[in-house]
């Protein structure tokens, strides 16, 4: 383990950001701060493209209250290449996979009871945490979707990961439609986060059914998700929160946003 200094902004928390990987694959590596009591709230922080899992987590540890446990997952360019769809048959390795052995590896470690977890995922990481939950909502209460590039739709019309219909990608995965209607969402896009850059899907398809930009594709997949809810009488709503004067850029999310005060804030409110 690495050790990295104690977090001076955040007192009461008293962890130290260490640096594992899994027993079973040293490829696997991840980042962890454990609170200094016992632990009732587990997040997930996934990192985009660019694999900042240290500087997400440790601007997340700089919020977040003593009874947390922050897990940071590395999803590496040489192994987990599909993780933002979950690691589809012949695409790698299945992420969701990797993030429930580091779990239970940290819970074993720590003698932590799991109950439900909270995520939160930027760009990339944001497309995975979203598809984690409808892919696994009894193991999600919250999910926090920062500036994904697009979005698996609720909708059976379309195939994954485009919308819920499947063909042999996973063969333990049935998309269980009412309920992760039930989990907390809440979506975050950058005020000026509607550049069509290098990183983002412009395929017709995506531009077609979700927008241009990250704006329009938040937008798109916030309103569908509300008007699922509408349908079945379900009581839950998505909010958007548009971030001002924020482009596509987790450090100014956070330092003009208020992104992981904002978040974490949220993660302990009892809804």
């Amino acid at each position: 383990m690495i050790m990295q200094k104690t977090n001076k902004n955040n007192p009461k928390f008293r962890g130290s950001i260490k640096k594992g990987s899994l027993s079973s694959c040293d490829k696997l590596k991840y980042y962890y701060v454990k609170g200094s009591q016992e632990i009732t709230n587990i997040v997930v922080l996934v990192h985009g493209i660019s694999r900042n899992a240290e500087e997400i987590i440790n601007s997340f540890s700089q919020q977040m209250s003593p009874d947390s446990l922050l897990i940071a997952p590395v999803f590496s360019k040489d192994y987990a290449t599909d993780y933002q769809r979950l690691g589809r048959k012949n695409k790698g390795p299945r992420a969701d996979y990797i993030l429930q052995a580091i779990i239970n590896e940290l819970s074993t470690q720590y003698d932590i009871e799991v109950n439900k977890i909270n995520l939160f995922g930027f760009s990339a990481g944001a497309q995975f945490v979203q598809r984690y939950a409808f892919a696994h909502p009894a193991q999600v209460k919250k999910v926090a979707i920062v500036s994904a590039g697009w979005y698996t739709m609720p909708s059976f019309s379309e195939y994954y990961p485009y919308g819920l219909k499947l063909r042999n990608e996973f063969a333990d995965i049935d998309f269980e439609f009412m309920r992760f209607l039930r989990v907390k969402y809440r979506v975050y896009v950058g005020e000026k986060d509607y550049l069509r850059d290098k990183s983002l899907n412009k395929s017709k398809k995506v531009d077609r059914l979700q927008g241009q930009n990250r704006l329009e594709r938040a937008e798109s997949w916030t309103n569908k998700m509300n008007r699922c809810f509408e349908k079945y009488a379900i009581k839950n709503r998505v909010s958007l929160e548009v971030l001002k004067n924020v482009t596509h850029d987790f450090s100014l999310a956070d330092s003009l946003g208020h992104l992981c005060g904002k978040v974490s804030h949220w993660f302990k409110q009892e809804d």
